[in-house]
Parts: structure tokens; C-alpha cells; sequence
């Protein structure tokens, strides 16, 4: 169960719609969307803000956040993995630790070019 099914289902136990949860957040109904279909991963304070908002345990939402798994750190080479982080995003941050600041900005230079509707 991924963080947004777990934010899904307690929203559901408690009455709300997403446009009344995010109206109590601040947020667009379209972020809690995003959020529970797993396009979008919320912060840690924001899963703290959902939790207040939904009267439930943060760590009911977060299960496994905080916890840290000695294969998968070495797999990250040392680095602390957050589960709900996007496996290309890790990916990523782990090659630009060996790069130089000129390959750095030579790959955003791509993207920007490969994509530039992510950039708008």
C-alpha cells in the first residue's frame, strides 16, 4: 500500500472529499489527487499537515519513512533511501555526485532541451 492509497483510505474513513481536505490544507484538490494516484509524493510536512487534517497518526500514513534498510543504503552507495522518492529521481542524484559542475550543467542543458515542457 503506497503512501496515497493510505492517504486515499483515510480520507474516505473520515467523510471528505479530496476539495474538502485540500480546502483544510490550503492546496488544490488536484495536489491530493496527484498524491493519492502516486503521481506526486507530499513531504514530510505536508504528510503531518494531511494527518492533522485527517486526525490520524502521521506514521499511519508514512509507514516505513523513517526507517532504513542496510541492503538498499548499500545499493544507494551509503546514501539513506526514501522509499517514496521516484527510482529515476535516485537514480539521477546518484550519477550527479560523480559529475563535475560542467557534466551537470551539460545534463540539464539536455533535459531542458529533451523536455522542455518539465521546465515551464
Amino acid at each position: 500500500m503506497t503512501i496515497g492509497d493510505r492517504i486515499r483510505s483515510a480520507r474516505k474513513e473520515k467523510g471528505l472529499t479530496q476539495s474538502e481536505l485540500a480546502e483544510k490544507l490550503g492546496i488544490s484538490y488536484m495536489v491530493i489527487s496527484q498524491y493519492e494516484r502516486g503521481i506526486r509524493n507530499p513531504k514530510l510536512d505536508t504528510v503531518r499537515r494531511i494527518a492533522d487534517a485527517l486526525g490520524v497518526d502521521m506514521q499511519s500514513l508514512y509507514v516505513g519513512f523513517f526507517l532504513l534498510d542496510p541492503i538498499d543504503m548499500l545499493l544507494n552507495g551509503g546514501i539513506p533511501h526514501d522509499p517514496y522518492e521516484d527510482y529515476e529521481l535516485s537514480c539521477l542524484k546518484r550519477a550527479m555526485q560523480n559529475m563535475t559542475d560542467d557534466e551537470k550543467k551539460r545534463l540539464l542543458q539536455l533535459a531542458q532541451t529533451a523536455f522542455p515542457n518539465a521546465f515551464d
